[in-house]
């Protein structure tokens, strides 16, 4: 294993033939170790469809080019980043120069940076359109770095992989302790994966290394629910301060679902350490076997899903409701989109239309328009689905609107639904705070109540300081607090807020 911090830009030359169908033009994946300068070494793996590098004739060959960018961010900051531009060249005849489009380039790269613990890898993928526009395609993956204690056992993070064979090259990008572990960075694993293999690293404090000392590592994976599916365990020599595990456990025969690969650390029947990572296991059922074509089956799918899903059953009220609640976390072309659609709709209401409108014309319409609403709605949980690396259809929709119910519980003042409160729309918007002042804050009878939300780990972009922090005053002292200043971009900003909004004027 290269205990050196490096950047290392070789290019891999492995393939898995995939339809575009299956897997995303680009997939990224990130994982964390530590190193001994004290800082972290994240490595990002990313894997792209060949087809869509726009390959070029030069020669006798074909050429790939290779544009993006890996970055890391913190607390809404970049703490590192990356220029990746190389080049891939293909030979061979057209025909098998066409027939490699469709398969899988693997490559990767190593950033170096300090980081507390959570943090945000990020690759910008740069391609051209068949117009020959530019076109960026970023990918996002959080990922926690490895918490140093020299007093304590902790472990890096888990790179999931599709195989793992010994090396006869110790210059190959994938080579980790005399073995090449090829990354699988989509996180996606099928039938023909009757194994996942993992990567990763137990760090041990020195005064409990020895040679006729071991641990125990239990590996198991469990369901959405922490059921656990299988499990298999080994002892570990405790023979060094950092020790590679690098392992395997069958997944054949799971069902197509959202799962967790746990490796567990015991040292003296006590959990010391542990650590899980996300995958999905795509069964390969389909909802008809009379259909072939992957294409036509993925259509079918989401046909079904958004049959199957609430969306497609929601009153024109709910639907208002969901997605002005949905906005909170749209971008803003959303915004403007929705802003538009319910516009529209407005103007088909029964008491918007001329005198002389057919009134089954008007009922016609205004269905019309609540159908564009549920597709619209539906098309942004599914894309939420995707932004977020959620594999169970429409789980990022049931995950949200669980928090849309705390937050109605929580912040609902008299007549007020919570959602629609400012607590409620940071809340939503931001999560949970990390830290916040559960009573109103009063430092002296001339100072209106208050009370201050902090985030420390969101990655956030910001106007001022190192963390996120939100006020909210109550500024009728009736109990309804507004938000009166944030140093988070795109938020209200007034650093002067305590004597424009919290002293109390006489």
């Amino acid at each position: 294993m290269k205990n050196a911090i490096v950047l290392f830009i070789l290019l891999c030359s492995f393939f898995a033939t995939v339809s575009k169908a299956q897997q995303g033009t680009v997939e990224m994946d990130a994982v964390a170790f530590a190193r001994d300068s004290g800082k972290v070494q994240i490595e990002i793996y990313y894997s792209v469809v060949v087809g869509a590098l726009g390959l070029q004739q030069r020669g006798t060959g074909w050429v790939a080019q290779i544009n993006a960018r890996a970055e890391i961010w913190q607390d809404g900051h970049l703490i590192a980043g990356q220029d990746i531009k190389k080049e891939k060249i293909y030979t061979g005849t057209a025909s098998s120069v066409d027939s490699a489009k469709g398969s899988l380039m693997l490559d990767g790269i190593a950033l170096s940076a300090t980081i507390k613990s959570k943090a945000e890898a990020v690759l910008i993928f740069r391609t051209k359109n068949a117009k020959g526009l530019d076109v960026n395609d970023t990918i996002k993956r959080a990922f926690l770095a490895p918490v140093s204690d020299k007093d304590k056992f902790f472990m890096g993070g888990i790179e999931l992989a599709n195989s793992l064979v010994k090396s006869e090259n110790s210059n190959n990008l994938f080579e980790k302790v005399g073995y090449i572990i090829s990354p699988n960075p989509s996180t996606v694993f099928r039938p023909e994966n009757s194994k996942l293999y993992y990567y990763t690293e137990l760090y041990v404090p020195k005064t409990t290394v020895s040679s006729g000392s071991s641990i125990e590592i239990v590996t198991r994976v469990l369901d959405g629910q922490k059921h656990e599916m299988f499990s298999n365990s080994h002892s570990q020599s405790l023979s060094s301060t950092t020790i590679p595990l690098i392992g395997s456990i069958d997944i054949d025969g799971l069902p197509t679902d959202s799962y967790i690969l746990e490796v567990v650390a015991k040292h003296g029947g006590n959990v010391e350490t542990l650590m899980q990572k996300d995958f999905y296991y795509d069964s390969g059922m389909k909802l008809s076997e009379d259909q072939s074509d992957a294409s036509s089956n993925a259509v079918l799918d989401e046909g079904a899903i958004f049959a199957e899903s609430d969306i497609s059953r929601m009153s024109q009220l709910e639907l208002e409701e969901k997605g002005d609640q949905a906005m909170y976390i749209g971008s803003n072309d959303q915004k403007k989109a929705w802003k538009k659609l319910k516009k529209k709709t407005d103007l088909d209401a029964p008491g918007n239309q001329s005198a002389g409108t057919d009134a089954t014309k008007a009922a016609a319409n205004l269905e019309n328009d609540a159908n564009q609403e549920r597709q619209f709605l539906f098309s942004f949980w599914r894309g939420k689905d995707k932004e977020l690396g959620v594999r169970t259809p429409l789980q990022s929709y049931k995950d949200y609107y669980k928090r849309v119910d705390e937050a109605n519980r929580k912040f609902t003042y008299q007549k007020t639904p919570g959602w629609q409160m400012d607590f409620g729309r940071i809340y939503l918007t931001y999560g949970a705070p990390d830290d916040r002042n559960v009573k109103p804050v009063l430092h002296s009878v001339d100072a209106k109540p208050y009370i201050t939300w902090e985030y420390f780990d969101k990655n956030l972009r910001l106007m001022s300081d190192s963390h996120a922090i939100f006020v909210f005053v109550d500024r009728q002292g009736g109990g309804r607090f507004t938000l009166v200043h944030s140093n988070v971009q795109g938020e209200v900003y007034e650093p002067d807020w305590y004597s424009q909004e919290a002293a109390q004027t006489h």
